[in-house]
C-alpha cells in the first residue's frame, strides 16, 4: 500500500498517513518507511481467553466485555502527520 502511495507521487506521511494493526515485524519494522501499527497484544488475548474458558468449565461463567490494552506503536508512516 505504501509503495502504491509513493508511486502515485504522494509522500508518506506528509500527504497520506498510514496505520496498520497486529504489529508484525515483517510489515511494521522491516518495511520502509516503518509502519505505525496497533499491537493487538495477541499473547494477552490468548491468556485471557484461556483463563475465561477454565473459569467457565469450573462453573464461573463471565459475561460482558473484556478489554485488552492494544498500544499504538508510532513509526515513520505517521510521524509528524
Amino acid at each position: 500500500m505504501v509503495r502504491g502511495i509513493i508511486a502515485s507521487g504522494r509522500k508518506v506521511p506528509e500527504d497520506v498517513a498510514v496505520i496498520g494493526h497486529d504489529n508484525w515485524t515483517v510489515f511494521s519494522t522491516d518495511s520502509h518507511p516503518t509502519l505505525t501499527t496497533f499491537d493487538n497484544n495477541i499473547p494477552l488475548i490468548g491468556k485471557t481467553a484461556a483463563h475465561m474458558l477454565i473459569d467457565a468449565i469450573n462453573g464461573k461463567v463471565q459475561h460482558g466485555v473484556t478489554l485488552v490494552e492494544c498500544p499504538i506503536m508510532v513509526r515513520e508512516t505517521t510521524e509528524g502527520a
